[in-house]
């Protein structure tokens, strides 16, 4: 049971409030900037993504500029002062060439989306390939930084030279929760923190057990004095005079509630918990030069809420007595999750005058919101409103990201214009993925395409679509793209939705690849469908091999009757009928489930029989269903090669299936009686009987 719950039965309670903390980086995109290119911090700086302001850090916010400011308009305000940077921009012969040459490194190069880095990065510190990838971007020689800031600075760049990257942002991110997972497992312990990543630049943590734990620091020995000093001297008390830290409020401050053991138990915790997020602050920034926000308090909502009066480069604490004051403070459209609809919708059934979350507390009551939301929405915000949020965070498998995202927006085209950036993304896409896969040992199943077009009389409206279509399979790279860019053609062509002005594609629905190998063994197999080698034939076909091992099986007799079956003898030159295939398939099939009945099956053949037929990914079904088959033809062979293909069927044992099946024994013989077995025959399974078989087909034609 976790500590905090156990000092709460103490208390009579079923448990404590859980200690939270939201680390958000500072003007992210703006400060990597900064780091990249080893700028000072006071300089004002905004990075634009063609003429809107993308990002813009507190000394240009100085001026007045705010995010979707032109460049003009930054260049006027600050009269000239700020320093524009534009975002990376890659066109399709860059990301082609990328892909090429480097398809290991294209990825971290060039792309638009949601790429990180895998588990073994983030929850162990980060791999050498990550920690490489970012010191070639952000650790550049003093020379190298100052010639790229005297060519990037000022400089406007346009929507028709090609796609906006992301992707330097993302490799930032990435090293920067590696760095945090690895301090917290130093300083605070494995397992006693729940890590979730909200956003590129956010992050949630749950320390509650470590917290309400006295027994142990809250940082390590060596560093917890002046860690604790520097906390109290900087964390901001919300709801305090002037912007009290703790250290500032005293013993009788904020926080301190006299007479009540449990809320000091509380308070106590929160504060450990301000420890920690100075922890991590301090790592981030004295590792990477990174500076960054944090909120501490006893739910996702208010840790978010409180950090930002930490902003910047500090952090504030919410205890539980000033959440009512802090809703009352916060607007409604500043909350989390109640920025979109939900948030417009609550506002219209309030007064004109009325724009706070206390607002929704005081004003409405369940049914209120339940008419305008539905009950499960009405309930989460009447909840939030009083500062309750019961979402847990919830661990994020070495902060994977659910996504890879890649998209372009531009003028009115139609289908015959968009193949140039259907092919910028999908090459985007698909060198990532790959690069994904190889980190994280997860590949995608499907593929979103999200599309903007003109709608409307006169198509003056813009609309929002999307599909969804399978994730290509194929072994090779390039027969990856090809097939994603025809299918999103495809796709787009049957919609018929032109003119279309913006297109995105998504990579989703990530699947674990088995360690075993398995799936990689059958796109293998799918690449070069080349044998297996057979330590008695050499290298033979395998189909072949199989045949022979068929026929040797279904002449085989057991120590009862067997019903006549005809079969085709393998030495038959002639390419079989249509109906002789079907019948070697259903033999082969009736031989495996014979085979299932004595030997385990593969670890994938059991794992596919659990899980659910799925019509969105058939590959995958089919896949599976291939590796157990090859697992059974695979131990059939290995027993037939140890036995020297020896067989029984009354005549005398022979070395290869060939020859005995050409012999004059009963083995090959069309139409031949089936005879018990002698005394000295060999005892194998009886071959598949004609009810079994026939009932193969009825399924077969059925499905």
């Amino acid at each position: 049971m976790p500590t905090h719950q156990k000092i709460g039965q103490k208390r009579g309670r079923t448990s404590r409030p859980r200690i939270v903390l939201l680390l958000d980086l500072d003007c992210f995109y703006a400060q990597c900037e900064t780091v990249r290119l080893g700028l000072d911090k006071s300089l004002p700086l905004c990075l634009l993504q063609w003429n809107s302001a993308l990002a813009v850090n507190y000394p240009a916010r100085a001026f007045g500029i705010k995010r979707g400011d032109g460049f003009d308009e930054i260049s006027k305000k600050s009269q000239g002062q700020c320093v524009s940077l534009h975002l990376p921009v890659i066109s399709v012969e860059d990301i082609t060439a990328s892909t090429a040459a480097a398809p290991a490194t294209a990825a971290a190069q060039d792309g638009d989306g949601d790429h990180h880095a895998g588990e073994e990065e983030l929850a162990g510190g980060g791999n050498s390939e990550l920690v490489q990838s970012y010191n070639a971007t952000y650790n550049l020689p003093a020379e190298t930084r100052a010639e790229l800031f005297r060519k990037e600075k000022n400089v406007m760049r346009h929507p028709h030279e090609g796609k906006a990257s992301l992707e330097r942002y993302r490799l930032a991110s990435a090293r920067i929760f590696s760095v945090i997972t690895e301090v917290l497992t130093a300083n605070v312990g494995k397992g006693n923190f729940v890590l979730e990543r909200a956003s590129i630049d956010e992050i949630f943590l749950d320390v509650s057990d470590h917290c309400y734990n006295a027994a142990v620091p809250a940082w390590k020995e060596d560093e917890i004095e002046g860690l604790a000093d520097a906390a109290n001297k900087e964390t901001v008390v919300f709801g305090s005079n002037t912007k009290q830290t703790i250290g500032e409020c005293g013993s009788n401050g904020v926080g301190d509630n006299d007479g009540d053991d449990d809320d000091e138990e509380e308070a106590a915790a929160l504060r450990r918990g301000c420890i920690v997020a100075r922890g991590v602050r301090s790592a981030v920034f004295s590792s990477l030069g990174f500076t960054m926000s944090a909120g501490v308090s006893i739910n996702k909502t208010v840790a978010k809420l409180g950090a930002s009066y930490g902003k910047s480069d500090g952090q504030a604490v919410v205890f539980p007595e000033l959440i009512p004051k802090l809703m009352e403070e916060t607007p409604i459209r500043k909350c989390r999750n109640m920025g979109g609809k939900v948030g417009k919708a609550a506002l219209s059934l309030l007064p004109e005058d009325e724009d706070r979350m206390g607002s929704i507390a005081r004003l409405l009551s369940i049914n209120d919101l339940a008419r305008k939301l539905g009950r499960e929405t009405a309930q989460r915000v009447f909840n939030v409103a009083r500062g309750v949020d019961n979402e847990a965070v919830q661990e994020t498998k070495g902060a994977l990201t659910k996504s890879i995202m890649a998209f372009k927006s531009f003028g009115a085209t139609y289908l015959e214009g968009l193949d140039k950036w259907t092919r910028l993304l999908a090459t985007d896409v698909v060198a990532r993925v790959e690069q994904d896969s190889k980190r994280n040992e997860r590949y995608p199943k499907s593929c979103n395409i999200q599309y903007i077009f003109s709608s409307g009389l006169g198509g003056n409206e813009r609309t929002t679509r999307s599909a969804r279509i399978p994730f290509p399979k194929a072994s090779d790279r390039d027969q990856r793209l090809e097939q994603l860019v025809s299918k999103v053609t495809d796709t787009l062509a049957k919609r018929g939705d032109f003119p279309i002005h913006r297109l995105g594609l998504s990579a989703i629905d990530f699947e674990v690849q088995s360690r075993n190998g398995a799936i990689d063994a059958f796109f293998a197999k799918q690449a070069s469908p080349k044998s297996k080698k057979i330590r008695s034939e050499g290298e033979v076909d395998k189909n072949v091999a199989l045949k022979k091992a068929m026929t040797q099986f279904s002449t085989s007799t057991t120590n009862e009757e067997a019903p006549t079956s005809k079969i085709v003898s393998p030495k038959t030159e002639a390419v079989p009928s249509s109906h002789d295939a079907d019948l070697e398939y259903a033999r082969r099939l009736q031989a495996t489930l014979n085979e299932s009945a004595s030997a385990p099956r593969s670890e994938d053949f059991q794992q596919s029989q659990r899980e659910p037929k799925s019509s969105e990914d058939p590959d995958l079904e089919y896949a599976r269903r291939l590796q157990a088959s090859f697992d059974t033809e695979e131990r059939m062979l290995s027993a037939l090669d140890r036995s020297g293909c020896s067989g029984g069927g009354g005549g005398k044992s022979g070395h290869g299936s060939s020859s005995r099946a050409g012999s004059g024994s009963n083995g090959g013989a069309k139409g031949t009686k089936r005879q018990k077995p002698s005394s000295s025959s060999g005892s194998v399974a009886a071959p598949p009987s004609k009810m079994k078989i026939d009932n193969f087909f009825f399924v077969k034609k059925k499905n």
